[in-house]
């Protein structure tokens, strides 16, 4: 989900869509709260704070590697957006 600058991956129960956990990702700080675990293309490490600065990691895996490209993909799609939108306002400002 896109909010903003920032991306968010929602973490819901498939069932009754109740939110698990939020992973932020914030501009230019993917690698920090995203990782891709070496060796397995399939499986990341998702960085989990609840407010407090207290963090966990979770593992998420995919069954098939084109969603795990997919995902991929979206964030740095994200990624991209963030920059264009901030050269844009960097042009209009100056």
């Amino acid at each position: 989900m896109s909010c903003n600058n920032r991306c968010d991956i929602r973490l819901e129960d498939p069932n009754s869509g109740d939110l698990f956990a939020v992973c932020f990702v914030y501009p230019g700080q993917r690698e920090n709260a995203v990782e891709s675990l070496l060796d397995l293309s399939r499986y990341f490490g998702l960085k989990i704070e609840d407010g407090t600065r207290k963090q966990v990691f979770i593992g998420l895996g995919f069954t098939e590697r084109n969603e795990a490209f997919d995902f991929n993909v979206v964030l740095s799609d994200h990624e991209k957006y963030v920059k264009r939108e901030s050269e844009k306002e960097d042009v209009c400002r100056g």
